[in-house]
């Protein structure tokens, strides 16, 4: 492991691209360069050529795979945290290196993101679970995981200590076998097989989902992170059970903006538990960004301006219309 040195924290932003769109890198040098004194950016087929530009090669729903990539170029001795932002995230403009520890009420070896909840348990609402088990038992057959990862037995019991729940992967209730099943199958052919050949079966690992667009890792936990995330890559698993998963792993704690166990924002309110004071916006429709079109209008500058002080993040907002 690397050593957190004392004194202030040391943070690098790492900003993570799924394609390549090399005319951003102006606009994000704007938004952090007076934020974050130390950026490192990651994108697939990159050609350019700078010390803080790692070119990788992988699908981009496979991301975990860039990060275990370019950890060769980003990684460094002096650095306590590391803090990863997707390229078309735009993070709330008064967090900084300065602030964003306090702010989101880390410590020194806790890990940040959005949620944590089993992937299992989303299979009937969700494609990818079923996709990750089938894909986890067919690839496994070509690494030695037991040099590679944890047990399943050890994983399940740090997640359970944390608090995650395992339930069974369902269906439960009538709804859960409508979107599992019927919903899913119009989807796709081929999720609806995957998850039916499962037979209600737990996955062979315990896979934990999150939302993976911004998250916090600190120096502590970064050299597994890496390895586990590009395990988790070479077996073909989706980044957004592959990344929470290395992240849950490699980590003492884990901080998350949602109760632990939720996927949506939505199961909040549902829940009848009050909103994080500072929570990220996800723009999941046209209507969701429609509801926001005036604040994303005009300039780079008017957005910054307009930025409601209680957002921790929004996205998907496209850069590409302010390079």
């Amino acid at each position: 492991m690397i050593p957190i040195s004392g004194g202030a924290p040391n943070l690098c932003a790492i900003f993570l691209f799924n394609h390549r769109y090399e005319k951003n890198l102006a606009v994000l040098e704007k938004l952090y360069a007076g934020r974050f004194s130390n950026r490192h950016y990651i994108m697939p087929f990159s050609r350019i050529t700078a010390p803080n530009v790692s070119p990788v090669f992988e699908m981009g729903h496979n991301f975990s795979g860039h990060l275990a990539q370019a950890a060769r170029d980003f990684v460094r001795p002096e650095y306590t945290h590391y803090v990863v932002i997707a390229d078309d995230l735009l993070l709330n403009p008064a967090l900084s290196e300065a602030n964003l520890l306090e702010t989101l009420g880390l410590g020194a070896d806790e890990g940040y993101i959005k949620n944590l909840t089993s992937a299992d348990a989303l299979r009937m609402t969700w494609p990818w679970p079923s996709e990750v088990a089938i894909a986890f038992r067919r690839n496994r057959k070509t690494l030695d995981l037991a040099d590679l990862l944890p047990s399943a037995d050890e994983v399940q019991q740090k997640f359970e200590s944390m608090g995650i729940r395992f339930p069974s992967p369902g269906p439960h209730g009538l709804r859960e076998v409508w979107s599992g099943y019927v919903a899913a199958g119009r989807r796709s052919r081929a999720s609806f097989l995957r998850a039916l050949s499962l037979r209600g079966r737990r996955s062979d690992y315990p896979f934990v989902s999150g939302y993976s667009d911004f998250m916090v890792i600190p120096a502590s936990a970064i050299e597994d992170f890496v390895q586990f995330a590009g395990v988790f890559a070479a077996l073909n698993l989706f980044a957004e059970i592959a990344v929470p998963t290395a992240l849950a792993l490699a980590c003492r704690s884990v901080r998350t903006e949602l109760p632990l166990n939720t996927h949506f924002v939505g199961e909040i309110d549902e829940r009848g538990m009050p909103p994080p004071k500072l929570r990220g916006i996800e723009l999941w429709n046209e209507q969701d960004t429609a509801q926001y079109a005036e604040m994303f209008g005009g300039t780079l500058d008017n957005m910054i301006d307009r930025f409601p002080p209680d957002w921790l993040y929004v996205h998907p907002v496209k850069l590409s219309r302010y390079a």
